[in-house]
């Protein structure tokens, strides 16, 4: 699935978001992460949702305008997710609120504490996840992000201690900790589907 900030027509200059669900044959038709493009789909809007729901055929192809600056980048992201956009601490009450939508995703901004590099070549990495809106308590205090391989090169950008802004969606797993192991209790996880360290906000990578 790719969350999208697009103008529905060339007439039209507000952001809206997007879903756009890829068939098994399209799954590497994937447009450049922060570059304007152009492309054509079938979709509707969804009212309740607050987005499209776009539908990709054969025929769609990204084709790049031109590339944005930091500034506009950031800029599209604020004006078009504001209504999905929430902080780290309160994205379990709006998992709960959302369960049930399987194309549900939210932008949050947090602080990078650590990335887990998979050794294996196809897998999933881990970043973990903190801010001052999570709770103090153990197993609640960061939010585990699983990236597919294929964000790899985005991962690499950027080290422990970035602030970035981060889209996702949200799942529930089990909490774990060094001195209990994983348990029965439910905790915050998400899917990422993208990762951006905030202007200024990037340290070094590790």
């Amino acid at each position: 699935m790719l969350v999208l900030a697009i103008r529905p027509s060339n007439t039209e200059e507000a952001w809206k978001p997007a879903v756009m669900k890829l068939q098994d044959n399209l799954a590497e038709v994937v447009p450049p992460v922060t570059d304007l493009v152009t492309f054509r789909a079938n979709g509707d809007w969804q009212e309740d949702k607050g987005r499209f729901m776009l539908r990709a055929s054969k025929a769609t192809k990204f084709e790049l305008v031109r590339e944005l600056d930091e500034k506009e980048f950031f800029g599209i992201i604020q004006e078009c997710f504001n209504s999905h956009t929430r902080p780290l601490g309160k994205c379990m009450e709006y998992h709960e609120q959302t369960s049930t939508d399987y194309d549900r995703f939210v932008v949050t901004e947090a602080c990078v504490d650590f990335v887990n590099y998979s050794d294996t070549e196809g897998n999933n990495h881990q970043v973990f996840l903190s801010d001052e809106s999570l709770p103090m308590e153990a197993g609640h205090d960061s939010v585990t992000m699983w990236f597919p391989d294929e964000l790899k090169g985005e991962l690499e950008m950027f080290g422990p201690n970035s602030i970035v802004m981060v889209i996702g969606q949200t799942s529930i797993g089990k909490v774990y900790t060094k001195e209990t192991g994983q348990t029965d209790e439910d905790c915050l996880q998400m899917n990422g589907m993208g990762i951006f360290a905030l202007p200024g906000g990037a340290t070094p990578p590790q």
